[in-house]
């Protein structure tokens, strides 16, 4: 799917783009709040800076991409593959990340209040002393 078709569908109203192959694409300050991109192959993705409020991201491939500054608030990320993502600076308030693949991804500086990383392979995840985890 190209990128201007994925926008013009939004904007359009259409929100379910489950199963979506959008491997490298570079889609940045975009809001798509309330998208339906589970099972959606982002690998290696550029989303810096995208919105994705309450977006279900359940299953979706985003190994290797760069999300720099985005906000997941509320969105779904059950069985994700994150590894070697980049979410530094994420926005992930209340986000489930349940069973999530986080290998090798980078939090630094991500809001993490009250995520749920239930059962998360967070096996050589940078979080760090920067990471923001303010008490419930």
């Amino acid at each position: 799917m190209k990128i201007q078709q994925l926008l013009n569908r939004y904007r359009a109203g259409e929100r379910d783009f489950s199963g979506a192959d959008l491997r490298g694409i570079i889609l940045e300050d975009v809001d798509l709040s309330g998208v339906n991109l589970s099972h959606a192959n982002l690998s290696g993705a550029d989303l810096d800076r995208v919105v994705l409020h309450q977006a279900d991201l359940s299953k979706a491939n985003l190994s290797y991409a760069s999300m720099n500054s985005v906000s997941f608030a509320s969105a779904d990320l059950s069985y994700a593959n994150l590894s070697y993502a980049d979410l530094g600076n994420a926005d992930l308030t209340n986000a489930t990340l349940v069973v999530a693949n986080l290998t090798d991804a980078n939090l630094s500086q991500a809001l993490l209040k009250d995520t749920n990383l239930f059962m998360a392979n967070l096996t050589g995840t940078h979080v760090g002393e920067e990471a923001i985890i303010p008490p419930s």
